[in-house]
């Protein structure tokens, strides 16, 4: 009853006293600030916080644009076929500050020595680049598949890390290297197309890069309440091209014993819709790999893709 009695008195003291009803107030507008603040961050900002939650490495390739696949086609029934597409390789780093001892980056490099191959010299390299203890990103090995990645996961060692990379690959291999040309890298060691359809039409497949913007602290720390934007990338257009799978394997095989039967040193076929003016087929020899362009010794093989260039 005396409780009673007490509780009444503080509702009716509650109704008397500002301080209390100010301090009623003030909870209430923090209550709705933190709400407003927690919609702000989940929902309006949900790609910053998101992207800044990811190591740097995820929120690297949420920068970086994919770049858009290349087909050709079977004119008779529409059916497409990939001439340029990406393929999911993976680099291998090692973060060193894992790795505590001489002695376990000794065991690491032999390990990793004995599944690629290497010897003396590169394992020695191997080695001195696992053992620098203060480096959280170490480059080891490029172009791993997942195999691989699977294989070197398995033995559990400490420090070593996988990051997912696009590697262009052409599935036709040598069929209309001329007309897609290649991607390959500048002397800054950037990526662009050379060449053919990959060059001519660069930017639309290599899409538009994103970016991250922020205020960091002085201890390196984003600042919640600074300035920030987030815009993920966008990826490249997908081209599908007029050339008739069939009619362009056909021409350059016809062209190609041609070739050797007059002892040519190059020869060239096109080959048109004579309705439409579409290109069915563009062949011309000699040929190389996109995938293995940088095997080729006389850079004038290149040239050849001029001929199939579309001009404005």
């Amino acid at each position: 009853m005396i409780w009673n009695s007490g509780k009444t008195y503080l509702a009716q003291n509650a109704e008397r006293d500002p301080r209390v009803r100010f301090a009623s107030v003030f909870f209430v507008l923090l209550s709705f600030i933190i709400i407003g603040r927690l919609f702000i961050l989940m929902v309006l900002q949900h790609d910053f916080y998101a992207a800044l939650a990811a190591n740097s490495h995820e929120m690297y390739e949420k920068l970086l644009p994919r770049r858009g696949s290349i087909f050709i086609q079977d004119t008779r029934n529409k059916e497409e076929f990939p001439l340029a597409i990406n393929k999911d390789v993976f680099l291998m780093y090692a973060d060193t500050r894992e790795i505590k001892s001489d002695e376990e980056a000794n065991r690491v490099a032999n390990e990793l020595a004995g599944i690629f191959s290497l010897y003396d010299e590169k394992k020695l390299n191997l080695y001195l680049s696992l053992n620098k203890r203060n480096d959280p990103y170490e480059p080891l090995k490029q172009d791993l598949d997942q195999t691989m990645v699977d294989q070197v996961s398995n033995l559990g060692l400490p420090g070593l890390r996988f990051v997912r990379q696009d590697k262009r690959f052409y599935p036709e291999g040598k069929l209309a290297a001329h007309v897609v040309g290649f991607v390959g890298k500048d002397s800054e060691g950037n990526a662009g197309g050379r060449y053919g359809v990959e060059g001519y039409w660069q930017e639309a497949l290599a899409g538009t890069g994103g970016f991250l913007e922020g205020v960091r602290s002085a201890k390196g720390g984003w600042i919640s309440l600074a300035g920030r934007l987030f815009k993920p990338a966008e990826d490249g257009s997908e081209l599908l091209l007029t050339i008739d799978r069939s009619i362009q394997y056909k021409t350059c095989e016809v062209l190609r014993k041609s070739m050797l039967e007059y002892g040519a040193k190059s020869a060239t076929a096109i080959v048109m819709d004579p309705y439409s003016g579409a290109l069915l087929a563009l062949c011309s020899l000699p040929d190389f790999d996109p995938n293995t362009y940088g095997t080729v010794e006389n850079i004038d093989v290149y040239n050849n893709s001029a001929i199939f260039t579309p001009y404005e």
